[in-house]
């Protein structure tokens, strides 16, 4: 099962001097995923979305079809504890 896992790990929406096209905005969160060879897909989504739209983002990217239920992500906070995103509530919570 470890296959199917991957690392998500939440950073801060980025200031506009840091954001290369010079688009910010309060509401979006820009996310990094991590997977399993090292190799990171980035994502920038409005921090209403549910969880399962990561996940839909992130099945897309890996062209991912089949058995959505062995595949979890989590993510970091600040202080290097580690959760699980809940598919069903909103990624700010």
């Amino acid at each position: 099962m470890q296959f199917f896992r991957r690392l998500f790990h939440h950073l801060r929406p980025r200031s506009p001097r840091d954001n290369s096209d010079g688009v910010h905005d309060k509401s979006t969160l820009h996310c990094v995923v991590q997977y399993l060879d090292n190799t990171e897909a980035n994502f920038n989504v409005n921090k209403q979305v549910l969880g399962r739209d990561l996940y839909e983002l992130v099945y897309n990217d890996l062209d991912f079809q089949y058995e959505h239920e062995y595949f979890g992500l989590q993510y970091t906070d600040f202080h290097s504890v580690r959760y699980w995103i809940d598919p069903t509530k909103p990624l700010k919570k």
